[in-house]
């Protein structure tokens, strides 16, 4: 993977515009909520050894500014649920 271009992009501001569009509809969270449910009946969640797994039932977070901390809790919980896709 080239590290370069995920170091030239501005991922806080990615991951912040995905988050709202995400919470922005009632449709699109219920859409992952169906995902992730969906997901762990069948067995869709996979680790890199092979196994399934289930994904545990999390929305998306949003920062706040007065909050450092809460940046890297929208961070986390966007990689949590990566494999919702």
């Amino acid at each position: 993977m080239d590290y370069r271009i995920a170091l030239e992009s501005d991922v806080v501001a990615s991951a912040r515009k995905l988050v709202s569009v995400m919470r922005a509809s009632g449709q699109r969270r219920e859409a992952l909520r169906n995902a992730i449910i969906d997901g762990n009946e069948r067995g869709f969640f996979i680790t890199e050894g092979g196994e399934a797994y289930e994904m545990d039932l999390l929305e998306l977070l949003r920062d706040v500014d007065t909050r450092w901390s809460s940046t890297l809790g929208m961070i986390d919980r966007l990689l949590v649920n990566y494999p919702v896709r």
